[in-house]
Protein backbone atom coordinates (compact mmCIF):
# COMPACT_ATOMS: atom_id res chain seq x y z
CA UNK A 1 0.00 0.00 0.00
CA UNK A 2 1.09 3.56 -0.62
CA UNK A 3 1.47 6.09 2.14
CA UNK A 4 -1.54 7.97 0.73
CA UNK A 5 -3.70 4.82 0.93
CA UNK A 6 -2.56 4.28 4.52
CA UNK A 7 -3.53 7.87 5.38
CA UNK A 8 -7.01 7.60 3.80
CA UNK A 9 -7.67 4.32 5.64
CA UNK A 10 -6.43 5.62 9.01
CA UNK A 11 -8.22 8.98 8.84
CA UNK A 12 -11.49 7.44 7.62
CA UNK A 13 -11.44 5.07 10.60
CA UNK A 14 -10.43 7.79 13.09
CA UNK A 15 -12.85 10.49 11.94
CA UNK A 16 -15.78 8.14 11.30
CA UNK A 17 -19.19 9.79 11.07
CA UNK A 18 -17.75 13.25 11.84
CA UNK A 19 -16.93 13.64 8.12
CA UNK A 20 -18.61 12.76 4.85
CA UNK A 21 -15.31 11.63 3.36
CA UNK A 22 -11.52 11.70 3.21
CA UNK A 23 -9.53 11.82 -0.02
CA UNK A 24 -6.10 12.45 -1.48
CA UNK A 25 -6.37 15.48 -3.77
CA UNK A 26 -8.97 18.15 -4.33
CA UNK A 27 -12.41 18.43 -2.74
CA UNK A 28 -14.74 16.39 -4.99
CA UNK A 29 -17.29 18.37 -6.98
CA UNK A 30 -20.63 18.56 -5.10
CA UNK A 31 -19.17 16.72 -2.07
CA UNK A 32 -21.27 16.78 1.06
CA UNK A 33 -19.40 18.44 3.90
CA UNK A 34 -17.54 18.34 6.20
CA UNK A 35 -14.83 16.68 4.13
CA UNK A 36 -11.08 16.19 4.66
CA UNK A 37 -8.62 16.37 1.77
CA UNK A 38 -4.84 16.13 1.78
CA UNK A 39 -2.00 16.68 -0.67
CA UNK A 40 1.67 15.75 -0.64
CA UNK A 41 3.55 19.05 -0.73
CA UNK A 42 7.09 17.70 -1.11
CA UNK A 43 9.26 14.67 -0.39
CA UNK A 44 12.79 15.52 0.71
CA UNK A 45 15.05 12.45 0.66
CA UNK A 46 17.01 12.07 3.87
CA UNK A 47 19.20 9.00 3.21
CA UNK A 48 19.86 6.34 0.63
CA UNK A 49 22.01 3.48 1.92
CA UNK A 50 23.07 0.19 0.32
CA UNK A 51 24.10 -0.71 -3.19
CA UNK A 52 21.73 -3.43 -4.41
CA UNK A 53 18.67 -2.74 -2.31
CA UNK A 54 18.78 0.81 -0.94
CA UNK A 55 16.76 1.83 2.08
CA UNK A 56 15.34 5.29 1.59
CA UNK A 57 14.29 7.49 4.47
CA UNK A 58 12.16 10.52 3.72
CA UNK A 59 9.91 12.99 5.47
CA UNK A 60 7.20 13.90 2.98
CA UNK A 61 5.22 16.99 3.90
CA UNK A 62 1.44 16.85 3.60
CA UNK A 63 -1.22 19.52 3.88
CA UNK A 64 -4.48 18.29 5.40
CA UNK A 65 -7.57 20.45 4.76
CA UNK A 66 -10.97 20.49 6.45
CA UNK A 67 -13.85 21.85 4.36
CA UNK A 68 -17.16 22.63 6.07
CA UNK A 69 -20.36 24.64 5.68
CA UNK A 70 -20.18 26.12 9.19
CA UNK A 71 -17.42 27.35 11.44
CA UNK A 72 -18.59 25.03 14.24
CA UNK A 73 -18.45 21.99 11.97
CA UNK A 74 -14.97 22.93 10.74
CA UNK A 75 -13.70 23.40 14.28
CA UNK A 76 -15.18 20.08 15.45
CA UNK A 77 -13.53 18.15 12.62
CA UNK A 78 -10.21 19.97 13.08
CA UNK A 79 -10.24 19.05 16.78
CA UNK A 80 -10.54 15.39 15.72
CA UNK A 81 -8.09 15.66 12.81
CA UNK A 82 -5.05 16.78 14.80
CA UNK A 83 -4.93 13.69 17.07
CA UNK A 84 -5.87 11.45 14.11
CA UNK A 85 -2.88 12.74 12.11
CA UNK A 86 -0.58 12.34 15.12
CA UNK A 87 -1.77 8.71 15.44
CA UNK A 88 -0.91 7.79 11.81
CA UNK A 89 1.15 4.59 11.55
CA UNK A 90 4.20 6.56 10.31
CA UNK A 91 5.63 9.02 12.87
CA UNK A 92 4.36 12.57 12.36
CA UNK A 93 5.74 16.03 13.14
CA UNK A 94 3.20 18.87 13.02
CA UNK A 95 4.33 22.05 11.28
CA UNK A 96 1.68 24.77 10.91
CA UNK A 97 -2.07 25.05 11.08
CA UNK A 98 -4.70 27.72 10.62
CA UNK A 99 -8.33 28.40 9.84
CA UNK A 100 -10.46 30.97 8.05
CA UNK A 101 -13.34 31.35 5.64
CA UNK A 102 -11.99 30.46 2.19
CA UNK A 103 -12.32 33.56 -0.02
CA UNK A 104 -12.85 31.73 -3.32
CA UNK A 105 -15.37 29.11 -2.18
CA UNK A 106 -17.07 30.73 0.81
CA UNK A 107 -16.54 27.47 2.73
CA UNK A 108 -15.11 27.28 6.24
CA UNK A 109 -11.58 25.96 5.83
CA UNK A 110 -8.82 24.79 8.16
CA UNK A 111 -5.40 23.42 7.26
CA UNK A 112 -2.71 21.42 8.96
CA UNK A 113 0.80 20.88 7.59
CA UNK A 114 2.72 17.85 8.82
CA UNK A 115 5.85 15.88 8.01
CA UNK A 116 5.27 12.15 7.92
CA UNK A 117 8.25 9.87 8.59
CA UNK A 118 8.72 7.10 6.09
CA UNK A 119 11.36 4.45 5.48
CA UNK A 120 11.13 1.87 2.74
CA UNK A 121 12.88 0.15 -0.08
Amino acid sequence: MSMETDIVTALTASLGAAVQGVCDGDLPQDALRPWVTFNRIDTPRRQALGAGSPVISSKPRFQFDVWADTQASRDTVMALLVPAVLALPHGVTLATQGARKHPATGLWWAWLDAQVNHAGA
